[in-house]
């Protein structure tokens, strides 16, 4: 097994882990519903490539529901927007090339012969297992 198969069924795993519990400190109030974050730790630790699907879901049924509601009703309105941005930050995040992403990390310790420069170009549309 090559080590970066290894760290990122453990180290990097872990770190992700311990990265969303900082942005999702119970002390913090949330524009979203605790069974939402509860669902998006979950994902986070069982299927960690799902988040960045779960975030964009969740956007676009507060955008649908955004759609429907009066524009009178400013306050339910605010709410909505601001659960619409929550979701974009979670999204934003799951493409982040801050000091620490798991992105980052995993490119830090790939494989010489998987490191994108190093794929001769009429291979590079290809997976992995296509290219053999």
């Amino acid at each position: 097994m090559r080590s970066v198969d290894v760290l990122s069924d453990t180290v990097y795993r872990e770190q992700a882990c311990e990265k969303l519990d900082d942005l999702l400190d119970d002390r913090r109030k949330f524009p979203v519903e605790k069974a939402q974050l509860y669902g998006l730790r979950q994902i986070s630790r069982q299927q960690p490539g799902k988040v960045k699907e779960f975030a964009g879901h969740q956007r676009e049924r507060a955008e649908r529901k955004l759609e429907t509601i009066s524009e009178r009703a400013v306050g339910p309105r605010n709410k909505l927007r601001e659960e619409i941005e929550f979701w974009m930050l979670v999204d934003h995040l799951c493409d982040s090339t801050s000091s620490w992403s798991v992105r980052g990390a995993g490119l830090e310790h790939a494989p010489t012969e998987l490191r994108e420069e190093n794929i001769p170009p009429k291979r590079a549309g290809m997976t992995p297992a296509e290219r053999g």
